[in-house]
This record gives C-alpha cells, structure tokens and sequence, in this order.
C-alpha cells in the first residue's frame, strides 16, 4: 500500500509541473505574440506616441521572456529526468530560485504593475 501512495504522489508531482510547464509555455507564446504582432508593428508604424513607447521599454518584456525562456528549459529538463529516474528528486523550487534573479523580479513587478492598471482601465 505504501508503494501505491508512492507513486500516487509521484503521479501528482508530474502532473503538477507539466501543468506549470503548459502554463508557462503559453504566457510565453502570448507574450511573444504581443511584443511582435502588436507592439512592434505599432512602433514601426508610428501608431504610439512617444511616451507610450518610453512606458513600453521600460516593461522589460525581453527580460521576462528569457527568464521564461529559460524557466521552461529547466522545468523540461526536471521533468525529463525525474521520467528517467524517479527517485531522483525533481527540485522545482531549486529551478524558480535559479530563473527568478533581481532585474527579472523588478521586470515582473513592473509588468504586473503595469497590467493590473491597464486592467483596471478597461473596467
């Protein structure tokens, strides 16, 4: 019975990172799609102002995406690993802890900051 607990947590814990793995992956790509299907053509095409663009650049948007990038990489390699050998230890805080550096935080609370006014501006 303690084996079939085993691998129920184990089954749980490869669930959960594959969904953090599909999440990540798809804020990847909708940021990816907004940076270069919106932003940039908007900047090409003059269609914001000045200010608008100084706001834009000072989001950090390629910061987040390699950070995301690279957050995707490892959280990949962990799964794959731990489908190779389950008794090694899948360390997903220890992949959080090496993506999430200073100028990414600051880049996230800009981003977040910037988004949650945006929001409510639409409300």
């Amino acid at each position: 019975e303690e084996l079939n607990v085993s691998r129920n947590v184990e089954k749980k814990r490869i669930r959960i990172v594959q969904e953090m793995l599909d999440t990540e992956s798809t804020f990847l790509s909708t940021l990816n799609q907004v940076l270069f299907g919106v932003i940039e053509p908007a900047k090409k095409r003059l269609l914001l102002t000045a200010e608008e663009i100084q706001l834009l650049s000072q989001l950090s948007v390629d910061v987040i995406i390699k950070a995301s990038v690279t957050l995707i990489k490892h959280l990949q390699q962990a799964l794959d690993g731990y489908r190779k050998d389950s008794a090694s230890l899948l360390c997903v805080g220890d992949v959080f802890c090496s993506v999430m550096t200073e100028d990414v935080i600051a880049a996230f609370i800009k981003y977040s900051s910037y988004y949650t006014k945006v929001s409510q501006s639409l409300t």
